[in-house]
């Protein structure tokens, strides 16, 4: 296993991206009720595939509704069909995403620098692991891109093949960087936007 410190390195030594386009994010109703919509501190109290629980906020977004769907569980594949899954209301949002330095982990080079394949990221046990109190790859990945100042990370999505997610570390948002809620020229919803400081 890669250690900390040359795991940094070789962050360090790896290309940003930019990134622009549009992604989607499926949240529990109540927190749009809430007017939270792009908050990402539920990632804190439950953790993710990229932040360890009660570290540091990631906003996780997925390329296609369907995959947002799938990263939530509303949705199913059952062999050809897809099947959706009964959950409380649910809302979906499209977001306008600019970011200027992104790190990207579907990039094979990438990859290769840190001597992992998609397999690694996609691990299945990665949460069998956080309740035994391992180390998980992906956290450690997380962690280690966040404080070598990537805003992001551009990465597979472990439950839908070719879909992909971006995961947004807020606190590490630069300027000209912006999440912004879409909302078309519907002047009664409100305006919800990130932007990256100076």
């Amino acid at each position: 296993m890669i250690k900390e410190r040359q795991l940094a390195k070789i962050l360090s030594s790896l290309a940003a991206i930019y990134v622009r386009g549009t992604f989607f994010r499926s949240i529990d109703y109540a927190f749009l009720a809430r007017g939270t919509p792009l908050s990402a501190i539920g990632s804190v109290a439950a953790g993710g595939r990229y932040n360890a629980q009660h570290t540091f906020e990631a906003l996780y977004l997925a390329d296609t509704p369907e995959t947002a769907l799938f990263e939530t569980r509303a949705l199913m594949a059952c062999g050809l069909r897809l099947i959706g899954v009964k959950q409380p209301p649910r809302v979906m949002l499209a977001l306008d995403a600019t970011l200027q330095a992104a790190l990207d982990l579907e990039d094979e080079l990438n990859l290769g620098a840190l001597e992992i394949g998609r397999e690694d990221l996609c691990d299945p046990q990665w949460r069998l692991k956080c309740e035994r109190g391992e180390a998980v790859l992906t956290h450690r990945i997380g962690a280690a891109a966040r404080t070598t100042n990537f805003e992001a990370l551009r990465v597979p999505s472990a439950v839908r093949p070719l879909g992909a997610n971006l995961v947004i570390f807020p606190d590490r948002l630069r300027k000209g960087s912006r999440i912004e809620l879409y909302v078309g020229d519907r002047l009664e919803i409100p305006r919800y936007t990130l932007e990256g400081g100076a």
